[in-house]
């Protein structure tokens, strides 16, 4: 199933590793597997997960305070945001009104995240 992002999910996923890698260097990672896990599961099985609003089906985060919301596709699901469950204004680059129509990207354009252990061909978001 393929899996596209609309334009503004890379600074949603910015703010966020920014501020678990400034919590501790190995927590951003990890926010990173736990978050890539649950978008591969969503792409595998989009009606394994309940609606929100809109037509945008939710995906809740086992162990960060994080949920992305994304609608299927003919051929996989295109991912509107990632924020927290806190108010709009407190959340990371949450904005409902996303559902303009706008170009989305099979990936967004990331700066190379590098980790030793996973290689240095790991990018934000595959």
């Amino acid at each position: 199933m393929k899996v596209i992002y609309h334009p503004a999910v890379q600074d949603d996923l910015n703010k966020i590793l920014k501020h678990y890698d400034a919590i501790n260097s190995h927590l951003g990672d990890e926010f990173w597997d736990e978050l890539n896990s649950f978008i591969q599961a969503a792409a595998k099985n989009p009606i394994r997960y309940h609606f929100e609003r809109r037509n945008r089906r939710r995906v809740n985060l086992k162990r960060f305070p994080f949920h992305f919301l994304f609608r299927e596709t003919s051929d996989g699901i295109r991912i509107t945001v990632i924020t927290s469950g806190v108010l709009p204004s407190e959340s990371p680059g949450f904005n409902f009104d996303r559902s303009k129509q706008v170009k989305y990207k099979n990936t967004p354009t990331p700066a190379a995240r590098h980790n030793p252990s996973r290689g240095p061909d790991c990018v934000l978001l595959k």
